[in-house]
């Protein structure tokens, strides 16, 4: 079998870790190749190639992204950057395992999964953590019954790193939320399988306004509870606990799992595990890669007009949730980016009123369903007549007509949405004109009532939504491309656009 070719776009230290394991890889008779590496200095690339035992090295991101040789594509660079390198790798065909955090905000991330999808390859965000041996095997631990019932996580991953600038500057994504955050919030995911409740939050910023240190509490539904801290200005902690109605797990280096120390009721030290690592523990993720480039018809699945290429580590849905739930954060401590649109500029209209209301067009009777202290938009008709869904302040409602009820359309990062929105046809959920944090400008998507993760229909933009075909294959809507507007349909599914 032909080697995997692989590459490395951006030559920092981060892709040193990963240019160790991969030429372990190479060395030790896996399907991998030390093919290439990128930076912007043609000199730095061609001295981390003779260093770490690249055949080639290219002086520029394009060269290597325009490698038809090229089969898999590590972005190492600040994630401030990964939504524009990873573009340039996909849009040239380019399979790509992009590095934790996978983009600066869900809007970046969700419009790399749909260039992915459209363009059918390999899409995998390299949180290493997810594909270490140890996760399963803590998870059979705890199956076994070992602590017995998962009661709550704790976790703290905190290191001085003021002298990183990328980190204290706002313009590169910093802050330590998305570079050292994540981890708590991924060792969260992994041992808490519940519905989250509710997240209570806060954060101490840093002088340049990004946070630097972070609180999160948050629970969920079944009772569990998560308690976790991260900081890059505080004294060095990096360990997790999982407590159970019969002990504990307690985990050194929530990042690589160096160390597993399970423990009974007492506190008694009852076993204690230094799981296995080949080299760094970079080179799982890469596995995992290889498998799923080696055993394409195994890990792929097309569903409508998109390819879903993933790796089950940790899938594209998961990556966006993992986003939506940083960016939910960062909201609620006024954290923003100086390449985003915060909400409260989008939407500031805290002074208006309006009243919801009905007609009745046989006898002209009019009836007041509510008042409210804020303006709500264009409310639209269920096909059973049993609902209404408006827009207020950003989000979707749904009111029960029955009992006058109201309760809001989850739709997590898609919370900027206009007053165009249309229900589908068979009731699954709605379509809405959303203005992205990163633009500003509105673009389509699918939110479901059921709580799914919404789907980008359009990720050109500008795009406003007007209408939907009564069979709910098809939207129509108006776009400004090229300078120019005009009506456009696109399947409700996602797909090509059609000019009329």
């Amino acid at each position: 079998m032909k080697k995997i070719r692989f590459g490395i776009l951006g030559c920092g230290y981060i892709a040193t870790k990963m240019a160790e394991a991969v030429k372990y890889l190479e060395n030790n008779g896996h399907n991998i190749e030390a093919y290439a590496v990128a930076s912007r200095d043609a000199k730095k690339a061609a001295a981390f190639a003779e260093e770490y035992g690249f055949a080639k090295s290219y002086g520029s991101y394009e060269e290597l992204a325009n490698d038809a040789s090229v089969d898999l594509v590590y972005v190492a660079t600040p994630h401030s950057h990964h939504f524009e390198n990873a573009k340039l790798c996909i849009e040239k065909g380019r399979n790509v395992l992009v590095e934790k955090a996978f983009a600066a905000n869900t809007k970046q991330a969700s419009a790399i999964v749909a260039l992915a999808e459209e363009k059918g390859v390999l899409l995998v965000e390299a949180m290493w953590t997810r594909f270490l041996p140890a996760v399963s095997l803590i998870k059979n631990i705890i199956a076994e019954g070992t602590i017995g019932d998962v009661l709550r996580v704790e976790g703290d991953f905190s290191i001085p790193l003021t002298h990183v600038e990328r980190l204290c500057n706002p313009a590169l994504a910093g802050g330590a939320l998305l570079d050292l955050g994540i981890y708590p919030l991924t060792f969260a995911d992994l041992f808490l399988d519940g519905e989250i409740a509710m997240v209570e939050s806060t954060c101490v910023k840093y002088e340049t306004g990004v946070d630097a240190t972070d609180y999160i509490s948050i629970s969920y539904k079944n009772g569990q509870h998560a308690e976790l801290k991260t900081s890059f200005v505080s004294y060095e902690k990096n360990e997790g606990t999982i407590f159970g109605t019969k002990g504990s797990i307690k985990v050194m280096n929530l990042n690589d799992f160096a160390e597993v120390l399970v423990y009974d009721a007492a506190c008694n030290l009852k076993q204690s595990i230094k799981p296995e690592r080949m080299v760094n523990c970079y080179e799982y993720e890469v596995l995992a890669c290889i498998k799923a480039l080696e055993n394409p018809a195994e890990f792929k699945r097309v569903v409508g007009n998109r390819t879903i290429w993933e790796c089950p580590e940790i899938t594209h849905e998961k990556t966006l949730d993992m986003m939506a739930q940083m960016d939910s954060l960062r909201e609620n401590w006024g954290v923003c980016y100086p390449f985003e649109i915060p909400a409260s500029v989008t939407w500031n209209r805290s002074n208006d009123k309006s009243i919801l209301q009905t007609y009745d067009v046989e006898n002209g009777n009019v009836t007041v369903l509510k008042e409210f202290d804020c303006v709500i938009e264009a409310p639209n008709w269920s096909s059973d007549g049993s609902y209404l869904t408006y827009n207020s302040n950003g989000r979707i409602y749904k009111y029960e007509l029955s009992t006058g009820e109201i309760s809001e359309v989850p739709s997590y990062y898609v919370d900027n949405c206009n007053n165009d929105h249309v229900l589908d046809p068979d009731g699954s959920g709605l379509y809405v004109s959303h203005h992205t944090k990163e633009d500003g400008l509105s673009r389509i998507y699918k939110i479901f009532f059921d709580g799914r993760m919404p789907q980008l229909v359009t990720p050109l933009a500008p795009s406003y939504l007007h209408g939907i075909t009564p069979d709910g294959k098809t939207l129509a809507y108006c776009a400004e491309r090229g300078g120019e507007y005009d009506i456009y349909t696109i399947p409700a599914i996602g797909g090509n656009e059609t000019r009329l």
